[in-house]
């Protein structure tokens, strides 16, 4: 991937560009229901993109492990209970600093979960 694609963010919203590769300095996002991370993501991209998520970029909340400690599987995980995530942004990825600066002065936990990419849909890394 070249600097120049946005990255996926858990974050607030914005508005979208029609090619990954030339993502304004905002950003587009929603929270995530219905179907988790793969099932959502989609919705707030631009048609020929994808997603990368990189399921080890935030910390897991105790909730996870116990849910795994009673049997849940991962696609379960990802699918129903989003792994911990409740909303992502897309912010072009210049300003990938800043969007996580903003949010962390504000009190909000944030990370850098992935990338965009030319494709459609939603791919884990792990």
């Amino acid at each position: 991937m070249s600097g120049s694609e946005a990255r996926a963010r858990k974050a607030s919203d914005g508005s979208a560009s029609s090619d990954a590769a030339d993502f304004p300095a905002g950003c587009i996002g929603g929270g995530i229901t219905g179907g988790g991370i793969a099932g959502t993501a989609p919705r707030v991209i631009p048609d020929g993109c994808g997603m990368v998520v990189d399921p080890t970029a935030w910390p897991r909340p105790s909730v996870v492990q116990w849910l795994v400690d009673q049997g849940v599987e991962e696609d379960e995980l990802r699918r129903v209970f989003n792994i911990g995530i409740g909303m992502i942004a897309v912010v072009a990825a210049a300003d990938e600093a800043a969007a996580l600066a903003a949010l962390h002065e504000q009190g909000t936990d944030a990370w850098a979960i992935g990338e965009i990419e030319s494709g459609a849909g939603v791919r884990f890394t792990a």
